[in-house]
């Protein structure tokens, strides 16, 4: 994916590493098979998923995790929040959509 620079780079730069911790406690978490990660600047939240717990949360800018959900199927591969919208990505190609999400942030 271009960098902005130029429509033809293809170079990365790592711009920091979060750690997810509890936004309460402060207490680090272990999670383990992240597989989406969305940018909600509306909300001023990242949303992340992780596959292997079946779990979707929302962190602040500092990697606090403000709230968790049980998420729907399994194999979750991607995660987009649109809205009152959250589109989850599968391993067999599906995209779901459910209606209705209103996050506590």
């Amino acid at each position: 994916m271009p960098d902005g620079a130029s429509a033809t780079s293809t170079k990365a730069t790592r711009i920091r590493t979060i750690s997810p911790t509890y936004a309460l406690s402060g207490k680090a978490v272990s999670r383990s098979d992240l597989s989406g990660l969305d940018w909600d600047s509306s909300r001023n939240v990242l949303f992340a998923i992780w596959e292997g717990a079946n779990l979707l949360g929302s962190l602040n800018r500092e990697g606090r995790i403000l709230h968790e959900w049980t998420s729907p199927g399994t194999d979750q591969e991607g995660v987009s929040v649109s809205g009152d919208r959250i589109y989850i990505d599968e391993d067999n190609g599906a995209v779901k959509m459910y209606v209705g999400f209103r996050p506590k942030i």
